[in-house]
């Protein structure tokens, strides 16, 4: 049993590892919407994300998408 929950423990860790550096890599591009790669250990190079940073404006249409995704009702969204 002890076995079991330490490889639980081993397999929840390393997905909130790829988690939270996808988050950072993000966050750091300044643009949270943007696609970002997660790893375990950055090896001392610089991860950047997938996507180019999104301007002003794409931001803008972004928030005002998902405003209304989050105003739908779940009648609307189907």
């Amino acid at each position: 049993m002890k076995q079991k929950v330490s490889v639980l423990q081993l397999v929840v860790t390393i997905v909130y590892r790829y988690l939270q550096t996808s988050t950072d890599v993000a966050l750091t591009s300044g643009d949270p919407t943007v696609a970002a790669p997660g790893y375990l250990y950055a090896g001392g190079e610089e991860v950047k994300p997938t996507n180019p940073p999104a301007t002003f404006d794409e931001l803008q249409e972004r928030m005002e998408a998902l405003d209304e995704l989050a105003n739908m009702t779940d009648q609307e969204s189907l």
